[in-house]
């Protein structure tokens, strides 16, 4: 690998044609000059200096190297100016990672939101399993991750962001009578509708809102779409345990009924993960800030 020094001292030699006047132009010994000239020559194996009296000229592959530094210092100082801008101004492109619940009920629309605002970000939203979202977390192809507590990366910086509460959602019927001063075994006689077939959601509800869970239930319909578990509840086919953040933004939050405020259970607490240093830049800051302010669940 070649140091940016060795193209500076190319690039300084081409320009005043001259050992001694290129050390002045860069601040160093005359000595530094040759030895970074050797160093560079031994390096890749190629002549890169001709000397013609006290003048000192680049060789065909000098000018090569020469040539590629301009270029590079060039893009090195955009990106620079890039960078401190950001700093200073919400621009430039953000990358935000999350899961694919949360990314469809809230993440999404509040990013969306966002993006709106600030017209000068360009937003990428990732949606996908854990383990992918950290992986590319881990080599920066996310800039912002927005996760649940446990998925956390190691060594990440995290911010709290918004707690996750879950509700009992039931039918808008005659068939289905449920109060908040009803008993767990009153509740588990009514059909029950799962997101999955040991539903975690549904069991920490019960534990949470009595201090116990239901023995040998069945759900009467598994389906693994917190949507369409709420479609079912619409079509007096069970009760549900969901998100708060899933009801609010569903179609069917007018149509079926919720046992009240009172009656959620916490379930999850979402972090806003950033790189190291990430929070200097000005969008990162204010997306958070942004989301922190426009929290959707229900408190």
């Amino acid at each position: 690998m070649i140091e940016t020094s060795s193209l500076q001292t190319l690039m300084a030699i081409n320009k005043v044609k001259s050992f001694s006047k290129a050390a002045d132009e860069l601040n160093v010994t005359q000595s530094a000059i040759s030895q970074s000239i050797k160093n560079l020559e031994k390096k890749i194996g190629v002549k890169l200096i001709t000397r013609s009296g006290k003048q000192v000229s680049l060789t065909h592959e000098g000018l090569k190297l020469c040539y590629l530094g301009k270029d590079f210092f060039k893009k090195y100082d955009v990106v620079m100016s890039q960078i401190l801008a950001e700093k200073q101004k919400v621009m430039g492109k953000l990358t935000v990672g999350t899961l694919n619940g949360v990314g469809k009920s809230w993440v999404s629309s509040s990013v969306i939101e966002f993006a709106t605002q600030y017209n000068d970000v360009d937003v990428n939203i990732i949606m996908d399993f854990p383990e992918n979202l950290i992986e590319r977390f881990n080599s920066s192809d996310i800039d912002v991750l927005i996760v649940p507590e446990s998925l956390v990366p190691v060594n990440a910086n995290g911010l709290e962001l918004e707690n996750e509460y879950s509700t009992l959602c039931y039918p808008n019927s005659h068939d289905f009578k449920l109060t908040d001063e009803m008993a767990l075994k009153d509740i588990t006689q009514y059909p029950l509708i799962f997101f999955e077939e040991n539903d975690p959601l549904f069991f920490k509800w019960c534990r949470q809102r009595f201090g116990t869970i239901p023995r040998s239930i069945k759900p009467r319909i598994v389906v693994n779409s917190f949507g369409h578990m709420l479609k079912a509840v619409h079509h007096n086919l069970g009760i549900a345990v969901v998100p708060t953040h899933v009801f609010e933004r569903s179609y069917y939050r007018d149509k079926v009924l919720t046992l009240g405020a009172n009656q959620l259970v916490f379930n999850d607490r979402f972090y806003f993960v950033y790189h190291e240093d990430a929070f200097e830049l000005l969008k990162v800051k204010t997306l958070y800030d942004f989301m922190k302010e426009h929290k959707q669940t229900i408190q």
